[in-house]
Order: structure tokens, then sequence, then C-alpha cells
């Protein structure tokens, strides 16, 4: 917050409460399964991870099913990525 402090004329309270507001947004937007997109920096998606079995660390010979769970994905854009290199 203190990067964005000098380019915005808000308070850092006033700065907090509108990052609180757009998770919470982005948040619902992405639970009721939608995909946001920020131009020129990049999308969320919402993808399921396959359930799969894995094998315990501790003990090799035994087995862990892992259920299927949904997870969030982040695709950064061509631009976010030209401008990292």
């Amino acid at each position: 917050m203190k990067q964005l402090e000098p380019d915005v004329k808000m308070t850092k309270k006033s700065i907090e409460t509108v990052l609180e507001a757009t998770i919470k947004a982005m948040t619902e937007t992405l639970q009721q399964g939608k995909k946001i997109a920020f131009i020129g920096f990049g999308s969320f998606v919402v993808k399921q991870r396959k359930a799969t079995v894995k094998t315990n660390p501790k003990h090799k010979e035994k087995k862990i099913q892992v259920p299927a769970k949904n997870i969030v994905k982040f695709k950064p854009s061509d631009k976010l990525n030209d401008s990292l290199n």
C-alpha cells in the first residue's frame, strides 16, 4: 500500500477499504464460476483439480486419496510477461 499512497490522493485507510472491497468482489465473482480479466495484466479463473492418489512421504507404501477441489488459476497477459523480460 505504501507504493500506492504517492500515486493516488487517498489515505492509507481509504486504500485498505477499496482493496478489501475489490478482493471481496473478486472472490464472489470466482465463487460464481466467472472469469476475472484485467486487460494488460492477466486473468483469474476457477479450475477443478482432479482427484488423485499420492504416496505418503513418511510411509512410502501408504497411499493417500486426495479429493478433487476447486483452485484459482492466474494467467498473466503477454504485456505483463513482456514487461518482466
